[in-house]
């Protein structure tokens, strides 16, 4: 027992067999050398502990000199214990001979009196060595490929991992962005707040001033025609001698202090006054097109969308559902002035984009020829036009065996780590960019900045070639 205790301490836990070359990680658990840098070969430039799964980075490995020790002392144990005893075998429970045959129908170490029994007569039996070197290889064989699971296993392990320190890289990058932009938002809002209530307490210290210069001179009027008035009256009570003495003067300076209206607020401070109260309600209305807009920018909404038959080429079939494309086995008929595309097969989305951000998936093919995209609403149908964003048309494609950008002249491929089966096309109106991803990974293929035109408006763009053929999602 102390023996097999002492083998399973010096027992690689990767080949299951004695150490060779051992050595040690920094989480101090033991492997052959080999065998480590073999589970290790697919990975980057970190590794993980095949046993605690703690990553190693730099995969630093160190030699173990005192397992190696143990392993030569185990050997030499081992050695000794078969010289002394080199027929030990067990023993066969039911007539105590020794198991020295293997039952291969029943898969059991039988003895020679089993051999002979009733119960395993007619039984392919073989020696006990013979069919442990057989097992030994189909056990090494099912080792091997358990190795590559568990390979495969680490890789992917190692990749959602990498992955996710992308993802929280790029998330805590934008959670960045996002505090940048509303700092400078509420930067610019509390700039324009101090604008405007500046230009307010401007207008009221105006307003007061002007007030107060008014008061002083209608008052120094009133003390004025108060001091006439008191004269005039006093004159009035006068004997008649007395009253027709320099009746001419005080009935001049009567005359002369004719009250005249003064301007006291200028019509400049009046129209600014009127300004303040015609800035509220567009501000009002600014704030509440900023908020849906905010409100727009926040949600993505899944756009359904329709195959436009009146844009369609006429050598295009549209299924029943306005979601799928084809070519036609011969020419529709085109009508006159139609604003289908005259030398191009393709199509357009049946209704505009021009808000918000929006998606629409699309089975794609893995043969054939075909693009998917957006369009300007502009686009010129009628001419033999070279799809391309001079042309006012963003899309990718594969034609010719390769997926490519539909970016004339050289139509730069795509880099892909697998075939799409469904394309996810990503609109942000707003920001005017265009994305394509793989739909079912989440993968991006492929950007675009679309024109920067103000009124513009984007419709879904579809062209197939050949047997190719286009599905909408629902």
């Amino acid at each position: 027992m102390a023996f097999e205790r002492l083998q399973a301490e010096v027992t690689c836990p990767i080949c299951l067999d004695l150490f060779r070359n051992p050595v040690i990680l920094d989480c101090e658990h033991s492997f052959c050398r080999a065998c480590i840098e073999k589970s290790w070969a697919p990975l980057p430039a970190s590794g993980l502990c095949p046993l605690c799964q703690k990553a190693i980075w730099g995969k630093k490995l160190k030699p173990n000199r005192q397992l190696a020790n143990f392993v030569e002392i185990t050997k030499q144990l081992d050695t000794q214990v078969k010289k002394q005893n080199p027929k030990a075998r067990k023993i066969c429970g039911k007539h105590e001979e020794p198991t020295k045959l293997f039952c291969k129908d029943d898969q059991v170490p039988i003895c020679v009196v089993c051999d002979r029994s009733k119960g395993h007569r007619n039984h392919n039996v073989v020696p006990v060595e013979e069919a442990a070197q057989e097992y030994k290889e189909l056990i090494s064989t099912f080792l091997e490929r358990l190795r590559k699971q568990r390979e495969e296993v680490l890789l992917h392990k190692s990749n959602a991992e990498k992955e996710s320190q992308d993802l929280l890289k790029k998330t805590e990058a934008e959670k960045q962005k996002t505090k940048f932009e509303f700092q400078q938002l509420r930067q610019f809002l509390d700039k324009q707040e101090e604008f405007l209530l500046a230009q307010m307490d401007w207008a009221w210290k105006e307003i007061v001033k002007k007030r107060d210069e008014g008061v002083a001179k209608f008052s120094q009027e009133l003390a004025s025609l108060n001091s006439l008035i008191q004269e005039m009256k006093e004159k009035f009570h006068l004997p008649d001698d007395e009253l027709l003495h320099d009746v001419k003067g005080i009935l001049q300076r009567s005359k002369k202090g004719k009250f005249e209206n003064l301007l006291v607020f200028p019509s400049s401070l009046k129209w600014k006054v009127w300004e303040f109260s015609d800035i509220n309600p567009a501000l009002q209305k600014f704030l509440k097109k900023f908020r849906v807009a905010l409100a727009s920018a926040y949600s993505v909404r899944k756009a359904n969308v329709t195959l436009d038959t009146i844009t369609t080429n006429s050598q295009l079939t549209l299924s029943e559902d306005q979601k799928g494309l084809t070519l036609s086995d011969g020419p529709r008929t085109q009508t006159a002035g139609s604003l289908q595309f005259h030398h191009q097969q393709c199509v357009l989305g049946h209704k505009s984009l021009h808000s918000g951000r929006s998606y629409w998936d699309v089975d794609v093919e893995k043969e054939g020829a075909w693009a998917v995209g957006v369009s300007e609403y502009n686009v010129e149908l009628e001419k033999d036009i070279q799809p391309g964003p001079k042309a006012g048309i963003w899309a990718i494609g594969r034609w010719e065996g390769q997926y490519r950008a539909v970016v004339p002249p050289d139509y730069p491929p795509l880099s892909l780590n697998r075939e799409p089966q469904r394309i996810r096309v990503y609109l942000n109106y707003s920001a005017r960019e265009l994305a394509f991803f793989d739909a079912n990974t989440a993968a991006l293929l492929c950007t675009f900045t679309l024109t920067e035109s103000y009124f513009a408006r984007f419709y879904p763009f579809f062209w197939i070639w050949k047997n190719s053929h286009l599905r909408l999602c629902k």
